[in-house]
């Protein structure tokens, strides 16, 4: 039998680090994801994450464009918190 390969430490994430930018789709699912469960309450976390996968493939550039401006917004936070943030020396 082959040796199990050696497991690889994992780098610990700095909890002061600032939080990466969200995607258009994930804010298109977060303003949407409540509507989805009170148009359908039965349905399950995995399909309503369908839906709005299925929702999002058949919006246009135009319909999306609202969520591409908060991407683009969130991602501009996120390079001027990197710019501000110094890490830990213990790390």
């Amino acid at each position: 039998m082959p040796k199990a390969a050696a497991k690889k430490e994992k780098k610990k994430k700095d909890p002061n680090a600032p939080k990466r930018p969200l995607a258009p789709y994930m804010f298109y699912c977060k303003e949407q994801r409540e509507k989805v469960k009170a148009s359908q309450p039965d349905i399950s976390f995995g399909e309503i994450g369908k839906v709005l996968g299925q929702q999002w493939s058949a919006m246009g550039e135009k319909e999306k464009k609202p969520f591409l401006k908060k991407a683009e917004q969130d991602k501009k936070r996120y390079q001027q918190e990197m710019q501000n943030y110094e890490p830990d020396a213990d790390e």
